[in-house]
């Protein structure tokens, strides 16, 4: 299975605001994210309610919930979906549920505190 650059480079920026308030800017350096891509990728969080914008001179971007509140599986679902087909067997709905216990269990603060390096290409 493959993971959208989106999915995981949203999951790079949110840890990221998760450690300290950081802008786009320094986000997008920090982990090599173009910027143009990463603000796109903000405001799909936003509208997904992970994270929330913050207006004025000092504006950006924070987390909507706390970090221990936000699973893998909010950042996962929101951008790939659902991995079963259409039509499908129970064996694409056993491995998608197994799939949503198990990243339903990951939180954005056990990333942190286990200081995951998330500047590697898989988080997985």
């Amino acid at each position: 299975m493959k993971i959208s650059t989106r999915t995981l480079y949203g999951t790079r920026a949110v840890c990221e605001l998760a450690r300290g308030g950081l802008s786009l800017k320094e986000i997008s350096k920090r982990q090599n994210i173009p910027l143009k891509y990463l603000a796109k990728i903000m405001s799909s969080l936003k509208a997904a309610g992970i994270v929330k914008a913050l207006r004025g001179a000092a504006g950006g971007f924070v987390l909507a919930r706390t970090p221990g509140e936000i699973a893998l599986w909010d950042i996962f679902n929101y951008f790939e979906g659902s991995i079963a087909p259409k039509k499908c067997d129970s064996a694409w709905k056993g491995l998608e549920n197994n799939m949503r216990e198990y990243l339903q269990k990951i939180k954005i603060s056990d990333l942190i505190k286990n200081n995951i390096e998330l500047k590697k290409p898989a988080l997985f």
